[in-house]
C-alpha cells in the first residue's frame, strides 16, 4: 500500500493502456497527521470516457515503410482554392515516413475538384508502384475506406502520378489530416508499415460553401436552326442543369450548353445549379425568329499569313441566320523565309 502524507490534492491521470468505459479501482491510504497515524481509506472507481479521451489528446495511427531503399516520393503538389502544396522531398536517400503536417495547408471547399500530383522517385531500384491518398473528412482521427480519396497504380519509371478527386458535402469544416502512401504493391493501408516506399502526412483546410448563383448568358434573339449558346456565369458548383422551354423536364445537364430551336416563338430557359450550399435557380427569355433574306456569308481568319503545318482558325461571321456551310481552301504558293533555315 502507498502512502501519501500531507496532500491536500490529488489528480488521476488515466494511462495509454487505459481503455474507453474501463473501470479503475484506486485505492489510497492516506495518513492525515504523522503523529496520531489515522488513516482514512477510500475508495475510487473512474470511467474513462470519449471526453476525456479528447482531453488527453488524440493521435494518427503508425504508417510508414520499414526497408530504407528503393521507392520514395519525390514531390506532392496539391492546388488549393488559394494556397498551394507543393512539396519536394529531400533527396538524402528514401524517407520511411515524412511529417510535413506544419506546411501550409491547401484549402479546399466540399463539393469542388482537385488534384493530388505525386512523383514518384528511387534511391537504389526501380519497381512497380500503388499510390492512395487519405482525407480525414470527419475528423476523427482515423481513416475510413470511404475517406480514400483516390489510386494510381503504375508500373515503373521515374513519373508524375495524378489522383483527381471531390470532396464530398457531408465534411466537417477546418483542418485535418492528409495521407499519401506510396509503396511496391504490397497491399499498404492507411495505418500499419509495409516493406517498400514512404508514407507523408500534411495538413488540408476544408471548408463548405456559403452562398449560391444560377446567372447565365445567352442572346435575346435567334434564327430557327441556328445554335443557341447558353454559357453559365457562375462558379462552384457541383453540378446543373438546363430547361430550354420551361416546361419542367430538363434537357442538359452540363455547365453550358447548346440547342438549336425549329420553330419560332418565344421561349423561357431556365438553369439550375447546384453545390453543397443548396440549389438556385433563374430563367432567361429569348425571341426565335425566321430569317427575313438570304444569309450573307462572311469570315475572319485568326492568321493572314501561315507557313506549312501552320494551325490557324476560320471564325463564321455569316449574317442572316445561316445554318449550313462550305469552307473551300485553294492551292497558294509557299514562300520560304530563308531567315528560318
Amino acid at each position: 500500500m502507498l502512502q501519501i502524507k500531507n496532500v491536500k490534492q490529488i489528480v488521476i491521470m488515466p494511462q495509454p493502456f487505459c481503455f474507453f468505459g474501463s473501470i479503475i479501482r484506486l485505492e489510497l491510504s492516506i495518513m492525515k497527521d504523522i503523529t496520531t497515524n489515522f488513516k482514512r481509506l477510500f475508495s475510487l472507481l473512474v470511467l474513462l470516457t470519449a471526453s476525456v479521451g479528447l482531453a488527453l489528446g488524440q493521435s494518427y495511427c503508425v504508417s510508414g515503410a520499414y526497408i530504407n531503399s528503393d521507392s520514395q516520393i519525390d514531390n506532392v503538389k496539391l492546388v488549393g482554392d488559394n494556397v498551394t502544396i507543393d512539396n519536394q522531398s529531400p533527396g538524402t536517400g528514401c524517407e520511411l515516413y515524412t511529417d510535413y503536417t506544419s506546411i501550409t495547408p491547401a484549402d479546399i471547399t466540399a463539393g469542388s475538384n482537385y488534384t493530388v500530383e505525386v512523383t514518384y522517385g528511387h534511391c537504389n531500384s526501380v519497381w512497380a508502384r500503388d499510390v492512395k491518398i487519405y482525407i480525414d473528412y470527419n475528423q476523427d482521427y482515423s481513416f475510413a475506406t470511404t475517406e480514400k480519396v483516390g489510386q494510381v497504380i503504375q508500373a515503373g519509371g521515374t513519373a508524375v502520378m495524378n489522383i483527381p478527386f471531390s470532396v464530398p458535402c457531408n465534411v466537417s469544416t477546418g483542418q485535418t489530416r492528409m495521407r499519401v502512401v506510396m509503396d511496391e504493391y504490397s497491399g499498404a493501408n492507411p495505418c500499419g508499415t509495409y516493406p517498400y516506399g514512404e508514407t507523408e502526412d500534411y495538413t488540408v483546410d476544408v471548408s463548405k460553401p456559403t452562398s449560391l448563383s444560377a446567372a447565365f448568358f445567352m442572346p435575346d434573339t435567334a434564327y430557327v436552326g441556328t445554335i443557341v449558346q447558353m454559357t453559365n456565369g457562375s462558379s462552384g458548383n457541383i453540378a446543373s442543369d438546363w430547361d430550354i422551354d420551361n416546361d419542367g423536364n430538363y434537357d442538359y445537364s452540363s455547365a453550358n450548353a447548346e440547342h438549336i430551336y425549329t420553330s419560332t416563338g418565344t421561349y423561357t430557359v431556365k438553369l439550375r445549379n447546384y453545390n453543397c450550399a443548396g440549389t438556385d435557380s433563374s430563367t432567361r427569355d429569348i425571341v426565335i425568329v425566321n430569317p427575313t433574306a438570304p444569309p450573307v456569308a462572311d469570315f475572319v481568319a485568326t492568321k493572314n499569313v501561315v507557313e506549312l503545318f501552320d494551325v490557324f482558325q476560320l471564325i463564321d461571321l455569316s449574317s442572316n441566320g445561316a445554318t449550313y456551310w462550305n469552307w473551300y481552301l485553294t492551292n497558294g504558293t509557299d514562300t520560304i523565309d530563308y531567315l528560318d533555315l
